[in-house]
This record gives structure tokens, C-alpha cells and sequence, in this order.
């Protein structure tokens, strides 16, 4: 999260929320990932809607906590918290114990506390760089919420204004460089379309699971 940033209510767009219902339907089938944890992420560029598609989904699996990747990340370091994410999260679930997780203060620059992430039969964990490679034998179900970099730096600037242009220049270059290396956008189980809500492609699914079809909103057939 940017320093500053105004809390604002998320929009939940009705037909994010259908997909979502969907998709979180077909999660039960899924074996388990890290201990007796299925693991969803939800990767995307920031302003792709993939907080909000998190939120979602969260909403239609009760009892599953939605793990931001902001808490992980610090300042000057954007993506170098694949440590911190291993020793606080995936190690506690490995073991089915209840993880201690940071709670970082974006704008005091601080750890401001923790939270405890039980070991759910389903953990969310949502952000940029949620689908990358190294995560790939963890997570039982990978999401890429998409949209064109434009309508992304779009809503940034909407929402944040203009006094955070500074940190989104750092960190979309911190981003870039992150995606050419990475590249997620090969590895995804399902894309959702960030604009429209609707699932725009879809990758090997995992073995057994009924995952809708690319195109289709859920309950649209």
C-alpha cells in the first residue's frame, strides 16, 4: 500500500462477485497445497481490481483470511519478501499451525503489529507477485485479474490522486521489472478480466477441478 493512501470503500462489481461465487464453488475439490491449506492467489499489475476480486471471492468461503501482500513488502524493497512470506505463512501452515503474519504501516514505515492467519481449509493470498514462480508448488489455485496498464494507471490515480504520482513511478518500474523476470501471466489456472468480471482465458486447470470455462460469467452456464 502506498504511504498516505485514502481509505475508500471498494466498489464490488456484481459481475466480479458472480465469477468469484463460481470459482469459489469449485474450490473444495482441490487438494490441499501447504499442509491441509489450499492456497488461492490472486496476482494482477496494481489497479488491476485484484484486492477487490480477493475480497470477493473471500466473501463466498467463509472462515477463508485474505493475506496481503502489502504487509510483506517494504519500502525500497518492493518485491523481496519471499522470505518474510515463507517463514511467517507458508511455514506455519506446512506444520497446520496458525501463522503470526506482519501488519506493516505503509505510511509511519513500520511493522505496526501481527496477525494471526489460522491454518483454514482455504488462505487467500493476494498481490502483485501472489503467482510467482517460486509459490507454483504451494498454491492449489492461481488467478490473474487483467487489465490493460492504462485503465490500471487510471485507477491509481483516481484513487491515491495526484500526491502519490511519486511512489506509483517507483514502484511501476519496481513492476516491470518484476513481470519480465517472472512473467505470471504464463501460469495462471484462471484469468478474470478486470474490467468486465468476466473469466477472459484459462490455463492448465488443476487435476480434477471444474473450473468454469474461459468467456463464461458464473451462472451464466
Amino acid at each position: 500500500m502506498p504511504p498516505d493512501r485514502p481509505e475508500r470503500p471498494e466498489r464490488l462489481d456484481p459481475r466480479r462477485c458472480a465469477t468469484a461465487a463460481r470459482l469459489a464453488a469449485c474450490v473444495g475439490v482441490l487438494p490441499p497445497s501447504v499442509g491441509g491449506t489450499r492456497l488461492i492467489v490472486v496476482d494482477g499489475i496494481g489497479g488491476s481490481g485484484k484486492t477487490t476480486f480477493a475480497d470477493a471471492l473471500a466473501a463466498h468461503l467463509p472462515g477463508a483470511p485474505v493475506v496481503r501482500l502489502d504487509d510483506f513488502a517494504r519500502p525500497g524493497d518492493f518485491f523481496g519478501w519471499s522470505p518474510r512470506l515463507r517463514e511467517q505463512l507458508l511455514a506455519p501452515l506446512a506444520r497446520h499451525e496458525t501463522a503470526r503474519c506482519d501488519i506493516y504501516d505503509w505510511p509511519a514505515y513500520r511493522i505496526a503489529g501481527y496477525r494471526e492467519i489460522p491454518a483454514a481449509p482455504v488462505v487467500i493470498l493476494e498481490g502483485v507477485g501472489a503467482a510467482r514462480r517460486e509459490l507454483g508448488t504451494v498454491t492449489a489455485l492461481r488467478v490473474l485479474v487483467d487489465v490493460p496498464a492504462e485503465v490500471a494507471a487510471a485507477r491509481t490515480l483516481e484513487r491515491d490522486g495526484p500526491g502519490l504520482a511519486w511512489f506509483w513511478r517507483l514502484w511501476r518500474t519496481a513492476e516491470a521489472a518484476h513481470l519480465a523476470a517472472d512473467r505470471p501471466w504464463d501460469r495462471p489456472h484462471v484469468r478474470v478480466d478486470g474490467t468486465s468480471g468476466r473469466l477472459s482465458s484459462a490455463g492448465p486447470v488443476p487435476p480434477g477441478s471444474p473450473l468454469p470455462r474461459a468467456g463464461a460469467v458464473a451462472g451464466s452456464g
